[in-house]
């Protein structure tokens, strides 16, 4: 038999401990004996309220309540202790990945990138005093195999996960050829002589032997609903390129406002947006000594690290790409600035820049014109 407490007693019984956790983070930031020590502080908070949570529920029960005997709630606290340690060194909830960068630890050694990290001021971020619910909502953010996301970045994600799902993904690679089907928008416009110009693909030879992380970014942003930009191209329009994208934004607004520049926004501000998943993100890269420049679709963004300047000169994320060898999801991935190489990293960018994507007005389709009137199509008549 299960004793249901009264709503005020769950809260109280949760809040309770998460605020004493929540303490015990603070203080365990004073006295951290390095990235080790970091670690084992951050597993310990995590463990803590593990435990306390365990007890919180052992409650709701008639075994273990408080009506048992000091020996079987002593051997009670103990094996609880004992589960909490276990799970917390197995990974638990995830919540030592969010606490343990904030007290120097390296994320590596807790499993993985950050989930949340501490804004550029130093400390822990606000974000630790949301909800206890919604952290582990935001901690439990669905994979890219998974079927279901919400918020404002999820139509984007979603889009993008189809794109890359089986045999579509390879559609996007540097080698091979996209449909009509892959590059789905029919916008199309009257040309002076009396012709179509339409959204080319067949035009462009399905872009075969090209690198498509612009046309993968765009058309899943046109495809989740926000405007993108098209431009005139040889024959007919297309997606502009990522360099064009990036030059484009280097005043802080872009074309027809096809989209909100946010890369000066800080990363606090941007990280906790992907929390919440109540924004949706690309990015573009410009390319540099020798490197092309490359676009994404943003999942959620992890750390942004700003020069003195303010350019972005690092940035972690997870998402999607298309790359040489297809469109895939990638997690923890992340991008370098020129002259501050990462190991496994997207290096040698000249500048990046953080998109906020936005829904085209009322009546509007998502494509959105940012050239004059383009040439009438030769093969992509639709």
């Amino acid at each position: 038999m299960v004793a249901v407490l009264p709503r005020g007693a769950q809260e109280a019984a949760i809040d309770g401990p998460t605020r004493a956790a929540e303490l015990a983070a603070q203080r365990a930031r004073v006295g951290v004996n390095g990235p080790d020590g970091a670690v084992k502080a951050a597993r310990r908070f995590e463990a803590v309220l593990l435990q306390q949570m365990i007890q919180v529920l052992r409650k709701t029960t008639d075994a273990g309540g408080e009506e048992a005997s000091g020996a079987s709630q002593q051997y009670l606290s103990m094996f609880d202790e004992t589960l909490a340690e276990r799970l917390a060194d197995g990974g638990g909830i995830g919540l030592a990945r969010v606490i343990g960068p904030a007290l120097g630890a390296d994320p590596a050694q807790l499993g993985g990138a950050p989930m949340i990290t501490p804004g550029r001021g130093g400390g822990l971020s606000p974000l630790v005093t949301e909800p206890l619910a919604a952290r582990f909502a935001a901690m439990r953010q669905p994979s890219a195999s998974a079927a279901t996301y919400t918020g404002a970045s999820g139509a984007l994600s979603v889009a993008a996960a189809q794109m890359s799902a089986g045999d579509a993904a390879q559609h996007w690679s540097r080698a091979g050829a996209l449909t009509p089907q892959d590059l789905a928008s029919t916008f199309s416009t009257p040309t002076a002589d009396g012709g179509v110009a339409a959204f080319n693909v067949r035009d462009a030879n399905g872009f075969e032997g090209f690198y498509k992380c612009n046309l993968f970014a765009l058309e899943a942003a046109r495809r989740a609903g926000y405007a993108v930009p098209v431009q005139a191209r040889a024959q007919g329009w297309g997606y502009p390129n990522p360099d064009g994208v990036v030059r484009d934004a280097g005043d802080g607004r872009l074309r027809e406002d096809w989209a909100r520049v946010v890369t000066g926004e800080g990363e606090a501000p941007l990280v906790a947006s992907g929390v919440r998943g109540d924004r949706a993100f690309v990015l573009a890269g410009s390319g540099s000594d020798g490197h092309a420049g490359h676009m994404a679709v943003v999942e959620r963004i992890h750390t942004v690290d700003y020069d003195a300047e303010g350019h972005v000169q690092r940035i972690v994320f997870d998402g999607w790409e298309a790359r040489a060898t297809g469109a895939q999801h990638l997690e923890g991935r992340v991008w370098s600035r020129a002259g501050h190489p990462t190991p496994g990293a997207r290096n040698g960018l000249g500048q990046i820049e953080v998109l906020e994507l936005a829904r085209p007005a009322a009546g509007e389709g998502p494509e959105t014109p940012t050239s004059g009137r383009a040439p009438r199509s030769a093969l992509d008549r639709r």
